[in-house]
């Protein structure tokens, strides 16, 4: 019986050791691991980088929009409907959602008409509207430099095409006179040939 008493003496410590830690007060998730909830109690409003995840982009915008529309609220539950296709998996997208029905449909304009010739700043506007619900550290620093850099490109690009479009005036001047005295030329050839012909 001593040697029993000392095991219970010894697991009476433990608990006591064990009564006294500090454990955190249980969360959502563990009491619904340990409890038989409500599930209305396990609801709770989304965060700012979730809402995204849970709305869909709003339908095409009329011909006259010319602002993005608003990101909708975002929907209590997410449900499932009928077997997605490609072309409704490739639009209900979270990225979608946060850029707006009116500038995804810019960018995939741009993307279907030229693969060369795409918006800078519609790329730009997208990326920050990203950034605004999910935060990347440098991204906002990356942004500024990238619309530095294709501000600069512009400029540099409009002084070039300022630069051919003077030199086209310039050769289309230079054309015209070595034309006129081309015609000058012959006027004189012709001339001297009736002189020729009256003295013959």
């Amino acid at each position: 019986m001593s040697l029993l008493s000392a095991h219970l003496e010894q697991i009476a410590y433990s608990c006591e050791g064990i009564d006294s830690l500090p454990f955190p007060p249980p969360k959502i998730f563990t009491n619904a691991l340990l409890s038989n909830h409500d599930i209305t109690t396990l609801l709770r409003d989304t965060e700012p980088h979730e809402r995204a995840l849970f709305s869909v982009p709003p339908p095409a915008s009329t011909a006259g929009a010319t602002e993005d529309p608003p990101v909708p609220p975002p929907l209590p539950l997410v449900t499932t409907g009928g077997p997605p296709t490609r072309a409704s998996a490739r639009r209900n997208t979270a990225v979608a959602a946060v850029l707006g029905g009116a500038m995804h449909e810019r960018l995939r304009r741009s993307e279907l008409s030229s693969k060369d010739d795409v918006d800078v700043e519609v790329l730009l506007r997208g990326a920050e509207k990203l950034c605004g619900v999910y935060a990347l550290p440098g991204a906002s620093r990356t942004i500024a430099e990238l619309r530095g850099r294709e501000a600069d490109l512009a400029r540099t690009t409009a002084y070039y095409e300022a630069k051919v479009a003077e030199q086209a005036e310039a050769l289309a001047a230079m054309s015209k006179d070595w034309r006129g005295m081309g015609a000058t030329e012959t006027r004189r050839k012709r001339r001297k040939k009736r002189r020729r012909m009256l003295r013959g």
